[in-house]
């Protein structure tokens, strides 16, 4: 035999079967003990939810409902926010590190060098550190004295 879902018995109990579904399940329940103990813990479920679900009392329901519309919230700008002391220390210590960081980061930019000057070798105005690496120099060298390089 067959068990029925629980949210079926739910649906009986709160009586949103229609009457062919209706039957069927309370033939179900007359063959089936598991599925009349399911029935049965639901209906105790809903019997103690409504037990104690206190009355409604509509005049408390207008007053609160009133109240709460009448309060005025502070827009967002003006609100006060709290932040922690740790925090708010950590923060001004990160602005002050940026602030150095961005403060030894300004150099002066590199002047480009002045051309040699005429009857001077094509190698005096430059930098040996900037183009030793792999013998680059050398190359460079070599190369404006065959003229293969415009000065």
């Amino acid at each position: 035999m067959k068990h029925h879902d629980p949210e079926q018995i739910s649906l009986y109990l709160d009586g949103e079967l229609d009457d062919a579904d209706r039957a069927r399940i309370e033939a179900h329940f007359a063959a089936c003990e598991a599925c009349r103990r399911t029935r049965d813990a639901f209906a105790a479920v809903g019997d103690r939810v409504r037990a104690g679900a206190p009355p409604a009392d509509r005049v408390a329901a207008r007053r609160a409902l009133r109240e709460i519309l009448a309060r005025v919230r502070e827009p967002l700008w003006r609100r006060s926010v709290p932040v922690p002391v740790p925090a708010l220390a950590a923060l001004v210590a990160a602005l002050a590190v940026a602030v150095v960081l961005l403060a030894a980061g300004r150099r002066e930019p590199a002047r480009a060098p002045a051309p040699p000057a005429a009857g001077a070798s094509a190698t005096a105005g430059l930098d040996p550190s900037r183009f030793d690496r792999g013998n680059r120099l050398e190359i460079y060298v070599a190369r404006h004295e065959r003229g293969e390089v415009a000065p």
